[in-house]
């Protein structure tokens, strides 16, 4: 083969060459791979919310995880997850305040007791796995909990919690203790797991499964006094619940179908006489929004939510909105449970939100950012 006829194959080489990456660069734009993260057809992106607005003021400068109303209805409690401390802050404004000067690595969750310096921190153990502590941080205390616990809730003044252990595959024990964990006796046996507590009376404590993807979930109220268990709702998707500060009416969001199509919220009256059926409290639907997203009155009249500006429809719900795959621009409305009634409050301050708490005296919401972990003060 001659010099001349090398030449010239090497040149029609290096032209294909030269030609198929500029065809790839700049006229096949869409074949190149997807970064890491590109959502689903159908879910929003978590980074993709309009600027916060105006309205929506800034209360801290680190991220922040387990906000509560302080007993004083007016500070916010939350866990630092940047100085790894507990604190509090005003919801109009100001300093924050340290609660407890030890720092706690691996929280990943504070059960704050309503009415008292108790809180009980739940962390990740490298070898135990989830672990308990129990915290007064008046009296300084720190005590580790001694029982294996799966979820708990606080007794409504605080002299009680009710927790759940993993029994045999697909069942749980429930047991009400001291907050420390002594003093632990078995209430209920129940054939199933993954259970969410509420406890906002002394006579009525309210858990539900934990939804999971195609699975319905069902809602009970036990009577501690009585030891009486009543089944308020069955096989109910996406399932999340609220009751009321009385326990006399439970806010709940859910899905239309196992496909987590289509979130709706809805009051569900609690009958005052649980074995007769009786009820004060009409049923309602409300505009959709996550449960875990509103927060009561004092009273129990209104409840104000986080209501995301447009219908959730990032199937499938809530597990794409837990998940940080979805995120919902919310503003602010307000529901008269018992008349049914619905108030807008605020139009959508771009704020994605992971918990919202309104103040007792009702002038302001705290809004947890799940896009910056900040809390945000709206002035109602």
């Amino acid at each position: 083969m001659n010099r001349k006829l090398l030449l010239v194959i090497a040149i029609v080489v290096l032209l294909l060459a030269l030609g198929g990456a500029a065809y790839f660069l700049f006229f096949q734009p869409d074949s190149a791979p997807k970064r890491p993260g590109t959502p689903k057809p159908g879910v929003s992106p978590a980074a993709e919310t309009s600027p916060v607005a105006q309205d929506a003021k800034p209360l801290i400068s680190n991220a922040a995880i387990s906000p509560m109303l302080a007993s004083d209805g007016r500070a916010v409690l939350y866990f630092d997850t940047v100085d790894k401390t507990l604190k509090s802050v005003v919801a109009s404004g100001g300093q924050p305040v340290i609660l407890y000067t030890q720092a706690f690595q691996n929280i990943v969750a504070v059960h704050w007791a309503p009415t008292t310096t108790k809180a009980i921190l739940e962390y990740l153990d490298p070898e135990k796995g989830a672990v308990f502590t129990f915290l007064d941080y008046g009296t300084k205390t720190l005590k580790p909990i001694p029982q294996n616990i799966a979820s708990l809730a606080w007794a409504p003044d605080g002299r009680k919690i009710v927790f759940s252990q993993k029994a045999s595959p697909g069942s749980s024990d429930i047991f009400i203790a001291n907050p420390d964990g002594t003093d632990a006796k078995r209430v209920l046996a129940m054939g199933i797991t993954q259970l969410v507590f509420h406890w906002p009376t002394a006579s009525a404590v309210f858990f539900h499964e934990k939804p999971a993807p195609g699975v319905g979930s069902s809602l009970f109220v036990f009577d501690p006094q009585r030891s009486a268990l009543r089944r308020l709702l069955e096989n109910v998707y996406g399932l999340s619940a609220r009751p009321s500060p009385d326990g006399k009416v439970v806010l709940f969001s859910y899905t239309a179908d196992s496909t987590g199509m289509y979130l709706g919220l809805s009051s569900l009256p609690v009958p005052r006489n649980r074995l007769k059926g009786e009820t004060e409290y009409l049923s309602a639907s409300f505009s959709p929004a996550f449960a875990e997203n509103c927060s009561w009155t004092k009273g129990g009249e209104w409840v104000y939510c986080a209501v995301p500006s447009e219908a959730a429809q990032a199937v499938p719900l809530p597990f794409t909105f837990w998940s940080g795959e979805a995120a919902f621009d919310v503003g602010v409305q307000a529901f008269r449970v018992v008349k049914g009634d619905t108030k807008t409050i605020k139009a959508p301050l771009g704020l994605d939100a992971g918990a919202a708490i309104v103040t007792a005296a009702e002038d302001y919401m705290v809004i947890l950012n799940r896009q910056d972990g900040l809390l945000y003060s709206v002035k109602l």
